[in-house]
């Protein structure tokens, strides 16, 4: 990926924004998903040379999926200030979850891709799978 982006000369900031954004949507595959993992997907896509879209799928257990609309709502409704202010007081509590994270991977996807991130939902008869589909610029 670095190569990638090394050769349509995207900055530092933008290769760390592109990164980092890979590294929380797998870091969420990895600590996240439910079976059947066959369904686990992750890619990355120079949709032009001004923008890649990094997109991760994966099964979740449906009572999970109320609370992480929840918290992609709350999150979406935010401006990147407030985001950060949010992110900063996340970590101050010293808290983490059973993997160790402080419960920041949501609001760094939607820092990072500045918002232009989405999550979605679909449903069969056994699974609920969410997708998250993050548009990163490439500026000059």
């Amino acid at each position: 990926m670095e190569n990638r982006l090394d050769a349509v000369q995207a900055s530092k900031l933008q290769k760390k924004r592109i990164v980092h954004v890979a590294i929380e949507l797998l870091q969420n595959l990895h600590h996240h998903s439910a079976s059947p993992k066959e369904k686990i997907v992750f890619s990355i896509h120079e949709t032009n040379s001004n923008r890649w879209t990094v997109r991760s799928q994966n099964p979740v257990k449906p009572e999970a999926q109320k609370p992480l609309e929840d918290r992609w709502t709350q999150l979406k409704s935010l401006n990147l200030e407030a985001l950060r202010a949010q992110r900063m007081k996340q970590i101050s509590k010293h808290e983490r979850s059973l993997h160790g994270g402080g419960g920041i991977g949501l609001n760094e996807i939607l820092r990072k891709s500045d918002g232009s991130a989405e999550m979605n939902f679909s449903k069969s008869q056994s699974d609920v799978v969410v997708t998250f589909i993050a548009e990163l610029p490439l500026r000059s």
